[in-house]
């Protein structure tokens, strides 16, 4: 991931070729803080400089918020589905925030959020582990591919589905014979270094990751 302080230069340097090439065109930097300034400064580069032209609207928005969601959860396992619902009831607002004011509030709620759900899945994961021995004799599946799957409905289901992603986990541990000490101990400090992880990302990589997420709605070689 990039520092935020080489973004910034970039973003510079891009849009001084773009007043260089298009004087008419006036770039718009009034928003209170550095962080969103950089953000307004970001979609007004994407709209100048793609082709089309075309400002951040309410379409755009949509696919972009998505996109920043998938983006944290492409496993489609900790976000419920009430959660993305909650997500969503900022688009009739996003695209005029993020275009004339630089809104970056959205972006850090959603990523908190995040950091929630990753919380009560690892603690989640190593009170089953220690109270639950898992048995193997039945016909049962699981999917690893989750990319199209529906999100959990709440969080009841995604307790449901942690549990059936956490059999899973220990079988593949099993299967590398490892005892079952080996395969508690594994499992659990693989999620709580994930979520420790998460949680020492700085502001400024959080905000990479969301005007990651907008400049790929406009290009998906875009960062």
């Amino acid at each position: 991931m990039k520092p935020l302080h080489r973004s910034i230069a970039t973003l510079a340097a891009l849009s001084l070729a773009l007043i260089a090439a298009a004087p008419a065109w006036c770039l718009r930097l009034d928003a209170p803080t550095s962080e969103s300034k950089v953000t307004q400064l970001t979609a007004q580069l994407l709209e100048e400089a793609q082709i089309a032209h075309q400002p951040l609207d309410d379409k755009l928005a949509a696919k972009f918020l998505d996109r920043y969601v998938d983006g944290l959860d492409g496993s489609r396992e900790l976000f419920f589905q009430t959660d993305v619902a909650d997500f969503r009831r900022s688009l009739p607002q996003l695209a005029q925030a993020t275009r004339l004011a630089g809104d970056t509030k959205l972006a850090h709620a959603i990523f908190d959020r995040y950091l929630l759900r990753l919380g009560e899945r690892s603690a989640f994961a190593a009170k089953t582990l220690a109270a639950e021995k898992f048995d193997f004799t039945g016909h049962d599946r699981h999917s690893f591919d989750r990319e199209n799957a529906a999100r959990p409905r709440d969080a009841a289901e995604a307790r449901k589905l942690w549990r059936q992603c956490l059999r899973a986990e220990v079988l593949q541990e099993r299967l590398a014979d490892k005892k079952p000490e080996q395969i508690t101990q594994a499992i659990t400090r693989r999620y709580e270094r994930q979520e420790q992880m998460m949680k020492k990302l700085s502001a400024n990589a959080v905000l990479e990751l969301y005007l990651n997420a907008r400049a790929h709605v406009y290009d998906p070689h875009s960062d």
